[in-house]
């Protein structure tokens, strides 16, 4: 009688995992199909932003959706740069293949309050060696991001403030934009390397504390190109609000629309949220910050409607795509 060859337990944990890899990626990609067609529904009581009160599809300016499209892939154009930069520290690998995981990582970030789960998308294009390190610093690419927008956006409070009728409400303002700038200036240029620590520490606990130790340094002039593309990537998602308000209320001056949209990129920065949220959430702070310059509130809820077309259903739906085609190594 002929013995039964069994299957080695190696190969039989590899089978497994790529099997659990197939389930994640349909089960991501169905998520994030679901989440970009739900806040569109018509009578949609999860989404009472699509309000014909507040949209009119009749008024958008077509004649402005190619720029709009435009900045939107120079937005994740740099976003993929960012990425490259940083992640070169820990291998080596083509703009493609960093375009690939950005957009990747937009489609599984959908998901995840604060946008949180994008590293996990990314770091599948690294060696698996390598992917602990790549997750790390793919974080803090992300916090250079956040350090422009929270900056920016407190600058854009402190002409608010300067406008207020309210000294207490000026000054309290004024002490602390300045406060949490020197805090997020400390935390990213002088102790950046030390932030690193603390994150992996964070992240993967005591018993990889050690590893994280070892991790590369970054060095200062990476540092500052990091925040220089950021500060790109914030004014390709300035720009579009400028114009399609703009276009529809040209009384108010670029400068003015850019201090409101700069607050609600604050307020966006600290309100957790997921794909499924984010446009009723975006529509309402919006509204709630251009109420007092704007009649119309259209005007603004048709701008954040095609930016967020642009900026997030679309690279959602391609990076799903491309998480769906990509095969675990």
């Amino acid at each position: 009688m002929q013995a039964k060859i069994s299957t080695p337990l190696h190969l039989q944990s590899n089978k497994l995992r790529t099997t659990l890899f197939k389930l994640l990626k349909i089960l991501i990609a169905v998520g994030v199909l679901l989440f970009c067609l739900i806040p569109f529904l018509p009578n949609n009581t999860l989404n009472p932003f699509a309000s014909k009160d507040l949209v009119k599809y009749s008024e958008i300016p077509f004649e402005c959706i190619p720029l709009i499209v435009l900045l939107s892939v120079f937005n994740f154009g740099l976003e993929a740069l960012k990425w490259r930069l940083i992640g070169n520290l820990v291998e080596k690998f083509s703009i493609k293949t960093a375009i690939k995981a950005v957009l990747a990582g937009v489609a599984v970030s959908s998901v995840f309050p604060w946008r949180s789960g994008e590293f996990i998308a990314r770091i599948a294009w690294l060696k698996e060696e390598n992917r602990v390190k790549g997750a790390y610093f793919s974080i803090y690419s992300s916090m250079t991001q956040l350090f422009v927008t929270i900056a920016l956006g407190f600058i854009g409070l402190l002409l608010f403030a300067n406008n207020s009728n309210s000294t207490f409400f000026s000054f309290t303002v004024q002490i602390t934009s300045i406060l949490v700038m020197v805090i997020l200036i400390l935390f990213l240029l002088v102790f950046r390397n030390k932030v690193i620590q603390w994150i992996g520490l964070i992240v993967a606990g005591s018993a990889l504390a050690k590893y994280f130790k070892e991790l590369i340094s970054i060095p200062m002039h990476l540092l500052l190109q990091l925040i220089g593309l950021s500060f790109l990537r914030y004014l390709a998602f300035l720009i579009p609000y400028i114009i399609l308000i703009g276009i529809k209320e040209p009384a108010l001056s670029p400068l003015l629309i850019a201090k409101g949209i700069a607050v609600v990129f604050l307020l966006q920065s600290i309100i957790p949220g997921f794909l499924l949220s984010d446009l009723p959430v975006k529509g309402y702070i919006h509204i709630t910050i251009f109420a007092s310059i704007i009649a119309d509130t259209w005007v603004v809820g048709n701008a954040v409607v095609i930016v967020f077309i642009a900026n997030q259903i679309v690279p959602a739906l391609l990076g799903a795509v491309i998480l769906l085609l990509k095969k675990m190594k």
